[in-house]
């Protein structure tokens, strides 16, 4: 039917679930699934938008098809990897303070600059 707007909220629930699982647990502990379970959640959008492109008109060729899938692959490998490094980092006993703040904001915002960038990049403007 080539729905696409349905998959963004199916995925904003998949991850509201994780989340309401991880709040409802042991505050204390890192959850060390979290970087499958987010490598997940991007294969699953990928393949989703993936089938809507498909159900179109036309036929992809095979080497076009390889070649995504291992790019799809990759992108997971290296999501699980980052988000492995993240939660080792979360886990580890650092010190607070001024200085650990202000990285912490400059990250953030670095990410959600990555984000705007990649989302006006998708989006043509």
């Amino acid at each position: 039917m080539g729905w696409t707007s349905g998959i963004a909220p199916a995925l904003a629930l998949l991850a509201g679930e994780y989340a309401v699982s991880l709040a409802l647990r042991d505050l204390g502990t890192v959850d060390t699934a979290a970087p499958l379970v987010g490598a997940g959640l991007l294969v699953l959008a990928e393949l989703a938008y993936w089938s809507v492109e498909l159900g179109g008109p036309g036929r992809e060729e095979t080497g076009l098809l390889v070649r995504r899938l291992a790019a799809l692959t990759m992108l997971a490998c290296l999501s699980v990897g980052l988000g492995a490094l993240v939660v080792v980092v979360t886990a580890l006993p650092l010190g607070g303070g001024l200085l650990w703040d202000a990285i912490g904001v400059v990250a953030a915002a670095g990410v959600l600059a990555v984000v705007a960038s990649l989302a006006r990049r998708e989006s043509g403007v």
